[in-house]
């Protein structure tokens, strides 16, 4: 069977029943519902790799398949949001970009999708660092003194006002 790569809209793409989008660490799936639709009108059922969403006493889903990855099904939640769209979010166990949010439907190109993240999403250690990288480049792009380097001058300065210094 022949698929078509599509370019990547949020990170997702769309197919006649639903959209999605993603990050590193969750896909989202949005479904239109009837009008008045309320949550105990729903039965959605999420697995590890698979997911199912219908309206209940009919026959037909609105969505059904196996998920391309695994998910951490107890992570994962749905709510119905106030312009009637049903929005699914699955929590991803491994970190990694989906071409598909289900298996069999069309791919993105998953070479196009936007990697980058926000310094918020990193720890703060990370987003110390990153900070740092950034102001140090900074300050070598205006030909002054990196953080390393006003570090140990601030040192030198403070042994040189030390008692007995032989600075």
């Amino acid at each position: 069977m022949w698929l078509s790569i599509l370019v990547p809209v949020g990170n997702g793409g769309s197919t006649e029943t639903y959209t999605w989008t993603q990050s590193l660490d969750d896909t989202t799936i949005y479904i239109d519902l009837p009008d008045g639709t309320r949550s105990k009108d729903l039965d959605c059922k999420i697995t590890s790799s698979h997911i199912r969403v219908a309206l209940k006493n009919t026959e037909t889903p609105l969505l059904d398949g196996e998920l391309p990855e695994k998910v951490r099904s107890d992570e994962s939640l749905w709510s119905i949001e106030s312009n009637q769209t049903l929005q699914i979010s699955l929590e991803k166990i491994k970190k990694t970009w989906w071409a598909s949010a289900l298996k069999g439907d069309p791919e993105i190109d998953t070479n196009q999708v936007d990697s980058t993240r926000s310094i918020q999403e990193y720890d703060s250690a990370t987003q110390m660092a990153i900070r740092k990288a950034m102001f140090d480049q900074q300050q070598q792009r205006l030909s002054q003194p990196t953080s390393d380097v006003q570090m140990i001058d601030a040192m030198m300065a403070n042994a040189r006002k030390a008692a007995n210094s032989p600075i």
